[in-house]
């Protein structure tokens, strides 16, 4: 949380749950899931809102093909 000039609080996205939880976490751990064949769409939405907030691109938005394998 960042104090504001007025005195109330506001989220710091920048914060470092987002910052290094992200690229470092969720991120391979979804890549992994990819390989594996496992469908994430709860996980790829959370990726999808956290690179619009931090102002990042780690994935193409999806359309619909979320982490299944293409046979």
């Amino acid at each position: 949380m960042t104090k504001t000039e007025d005195g109330k609080f506001t989220v710091n996205y920048k914060y470092r749950y987002l910052a290094e939880d992200v690229p470092c976490g969720i991120l391979p751990i979804r890549g992994i899931a990819t390989i594996a064949g496992v469908y994430t769409p709860y996980m790829d939405m959370v990726i999808n809102w956290c690179q619009g907030i931090m102002g990042k691109e780690y994935l193409k938005v999806c359309t619909g093909n979320y982490g299944k394998r293409n046979t």
